[in-house]
């Protein structure tokens, strides 16, 4: 059943973190290590994994599932973008706080948590469709996403968007999805290695990353709350409604409610220290988001095996 699947596979993803927040206290590592393995990741081994997903048979259910990935996640998004527009005006009160709430209200992290969910629970194909968010996750991040820190479009950004790795691999497996164009063996499997390194060094840097926040502190943020319900709970339990009416069922709905139901974004972190926004909230809202999505996650899940 995917929820004992997803249960398991949460708890394996937090012993993970535990590891990276292990090694990060006793000294094993440090900032540096974890920026490069951040900076690995996003550059090498994301790219990689997409390119990797869309080495399947081209058909027409897989097209239409893609095409239905990329609807969800738009509008998965839009609804984000427009909640946080109506209720956080003015909450909190310190608009540099406000920055970091709009965006991890909006932004999951649909990569680094997000494709070790759906490895495990679908596999590839998972991964097929989760691939397809990403990029969308990827054209509103550097849009919409700079414009909340920033207020104005951003034209370097713009160019960072045209240059994302992510962009240009989904691009390069559609193509390859829909000509057939296979990877010589060798190259295929080397790629598997790397597909496998993902998840492993993902929840380890994330576990990394909290080990620098002072935990107590996290439960004490009462601004977070909001936007902390509405990233793990309820934007994902609203999509789910809306999937399920436009009748999305079985394993495609899985591949699109998880990426939609993951915690908030490390781009929040990232992007609170690139545009000026307060560093300390946002990695207090995306530490407690990630805390609690040992529940909220499953939940979800659950939640859509059972309508």
């Amino acid at each position: 059943m995917a929820f004992y699947t997803v249960l398991y596979q949460v708890a394996i993803i937090f012993l993970l973190m535990a590891a990276g927040f292990l090694i990060l206290k006793i000294r094993l590592i440090d900032d540096a290590t974890c920026a490069g393995a951040t900076r690995m990741l996003m550059l090498m081994v994301s790219p990689v994994i997409i390119i990797y997903s869309f080495q399947i048979t081209y058909s027409a259910s897989l097209m239409h599932g893609l095409i239905v990935a990329a609807l969800s996640a738009f509008a998965a998004h839009v609804l984000g973008i427009v909640l946080t527009e109506l209720l956080f005006r003015r909450h909190p009160a310190d608009a540099r706080r406000r920055s970091a709430l709009k965006y991890g209200t909006v932004y999951s992290n649909c990569g680094f948590i997000g494709i070790p969910l759906l490895t495990a629970v679908l596999g590839t194909k998972g991964v097929f469709y989760a691939s397809v968010y990403i990029a969308v996750f990827n054209v509103f991040t550097w849009t919409h996403g700079v414009m909340v820190f920033t207020g104005k479009p951003d034209r370097k950004a713009l160019r960072s968007l045209l240059l994302n790795p992510n962009l240009i691999a989904v691009a390069a497996g559609i193509i390859m999805f829909c000509l057939s164009i296979r990877i010589p063996r060798l190259v295929y499997d080397s790629m598997g290695y790397i597909f496998n390194l993902n998840t492993p060094l993902a929840m380890i840097i994330i576990g990394a990353r909290m080990a620098q926040t002072d935990l107590r502190a996290i439960f004490t943020e009462k601004a977070v709350v909001p936007g902390m319900l509405l990233r793990n709970f309820l934007i994902p339990a609203a999509m789910l409604v809306l999937l399920r009416l436009c009748g999305v069922s079985g394993p495609l709905l899985l591949a699109c409610l998880i990426p939609i139901s993951c915690p908030v974004a490390g781009n929040t972190v990232l992007y609170s220290d690139l545009y000026g926004g307060d560093i300390g909230f946002a990695t207090k809202f995306m530490s407690l988001s990630t805390v609690l999505s040992i529940v909220s996650v499953p939940a979800m899940v659950l939640l859509a095996t059972l309508i």
